[in-house]
């Protein structure tokens, strides 16, 4: 598995070979970055059930800064670690958490961060999901399309 775009192409990733670990498919990535495009640049990137960090990274590559990564496994945050460093990543641009999905955002949201610290993770995919939502109903006000909001919260 590599990364497929952005100033990290072609860096390959390591995973675990278990059958219990399935790493997003080629396609399904293609897909999401297609549609996502020009929103993760410079984008706060949440990759939840992150496995090996495959989205994220992609992330990181096509310009989102910074990246978080929520696994529960503490051998799968090994592998984000390593794959970080085969690809470069300069320390700032990423944090890795050890803690179930469900935990993790539930910890986020009740804990607010001081207006002196950058944003949390999910403050900012909740305010991404209600600019979304907004830009989506003006979309179809305009132009009568039904509209599509994709969001990078998903497990595999």
């Amino acid at each position: 598995m590599h990364v497929l775009a952005g100033k990290y192409r072609h860096s390959f990733l390591q995973s675990s070979q278990s059958k219990r670990v399935r790493p997003t498919a080629r396609r399904l990535r293609e897909a999401l970055f297609e549609f996502l495009s020009f929103r993760v640049d410079g984008a706060h990137f949440l990759d939840l059930c992150a496995g090996s960090g495959a989205v994220g990274i992609e992330a990181l590559s096509r310009g989102a800064a910074p990246a978080t990564f929520v696994d529960r496994s503490p051998k799968m945050c090994g592998f984000i670690e390593s794959n970080l460093g085969a690809c470069g990543v300069p320390q700032g641009c990423a944090e890795i958490w050890m803690s179930d999905a469900e935990h993790f955002l539930r910890r986020a949201l009740r804990e607010r961060p001081d207006e002196r610290q950058h944003q949390h993770p999910a403050d900012v995919h909740r305010d991404a999901l209600h600019a979304g939502r907004q830009a989506e109903a003006e979309q179809r006000a305009d132009d009568r399309e039904v509209g599509t909001l994709a969001h990078p919260f998903f497990e595999v």
